[in-house]
């Protein structure tokens, strides 16, 4: 963990990089027809599926990343740093190892860039994608598009 800080591994565009990998992994797992008729409510078929795709998970990313990115620095009092970076370390080690062990195919992704070893800052974000992908993963395709179902229902109202 210290290596990677030091190789800037807590710069906010490596932060946006993480989100933008797990919400990927999240597009990729929605069916065609089911992104199809989302997206469609959301951009009013102007840009298409794909441009819209990234510019909400961009927005989406670099939101979350910017408070996540406050959060650290609001941590990182003066005389707290040392103990503080001794616990971020446990901290993302313990994640990142849970992570490979519930969910390989986010690890490995997040794995490649050292990410890993960010998600522990925004898993709380990040938790309803991965425990969705989780839903598919073990109990199948209809209840994730229950979910579909709900997220859709809520864009419905916003729009």
């Amino acid at each position: 963990m210290a290596g990677a800080i030091k190789y800037g591994i807590l710069e906010n565009e490596n932060f946006v990089k993480t989100i933008e990998t797990v919400l990927d992994k999240f597009n990729a797992s929605i069916p065609e027809d089911k992104k199809d008729s989302i997206y469609s409510q959301v951009t009013f078929a102007l840009v298409g599926r794909t441009v819209t795709n990234s510019v909400i998970a961009g927005r989406l990313a670099i939101a979350i990343s910017q408070r996540s990115s406050l959060f650290v620095a609001a941590r990182g009092g003066v005389i707290g740093n040392t103990l503080l970076l001794g616990g971020m370390a446990q901290r993302s080690i313990y994640t990142s190892e849970s992570l490979r062990q519930t969910d390989p195919e986010i690890y490995y992704p997040l794995r490649a860039y050292n990410y890993d070893l960010l998600y522990f800052l925004v898993e709380p974000v990040l938790e309803p994608f991965i425990e969705a992908l989780r839903v598919k993963k073990t109990k199948g395709q209809p209840e994730f598009n229950k979910i579909l179902d709900i997220v859709e229902d809520e864009l419905n109202l916003i729009c």
